[in-house]
């Protein structure tokens, strides 16, 4: 029998960027000082956020904007000690990329809205799995992406090579 368990945030970053996808600087920080160290080397501004909460916002366990190390240590306190603390990087459209797997057909990826619009299915697409890069670039659009079409297709494929290599 195959035990599942399910990845905190950190855990799934690393290892997605072992299959290609770009991510901001990130560093775990163990409590309110280490999240101020954190926040000086990773660089401000920073973002410091609980390490494995599904819908962060709005379970209220991130904090943006943070500007210094006193801030950082504020928000680590806040929010339980145990911390992500990494590079707040410019807006841009929120997006997930996911994955499942079907017993008949394999992996099936899919894109679509992120941040509180994640629940509103109607707004994903998907595809059987492998995809190659005309595929990705392809259900991106269709989801209704206009900016950032190149990197949400990378990362559309860096899923794709995971749920081939990693059944």
């Amino acid at each position: 029998m195959t035990t599942h368990r399910t990845l905190s945030e950190s855990d799934s970053k690393q290892l997605l960027a072992g299959f290609g996808l770009p991510l901001a600087q990130e560093k775990i920080a163990a409590n309110a000082d280490a999240a101020a160290r954190a926040a000086e080397a990773v660089g401000f501004p920073v973002v410091v956020k609980v390490d494995g909460v599904a819908h962060k916002a709005r379970d209220a366990g991130v904090v943006l904007g943070i500007d210094s190390p006193e801030r950082a240590q504020e928000a680590a306190r806040l929010l339980g000690n145990r911390v992500l603390v990494a590079r707040q990087l410019e807006p841009a459209p929120e997006a997930f990329v996911g994955m499942t797997r079907h017993p008949d057909h394999g992996p099936i990826l899919a894109v679509g809205r992120g941040g509180v619009a994640v629940e509103q299915l109607d707004s994903a697409v998907s595809a059987a799995g492998p995809l190659n890069r005309a595929t990705a670039l392809r259900l991106v659009r269709e989801a209704g992406f206009e900016q950032a079409v190149d990197a949400l297709a990378d990362a559309l494929l860096a899923v794709s090579r995971l749920a081939i290599d990693q059944p």
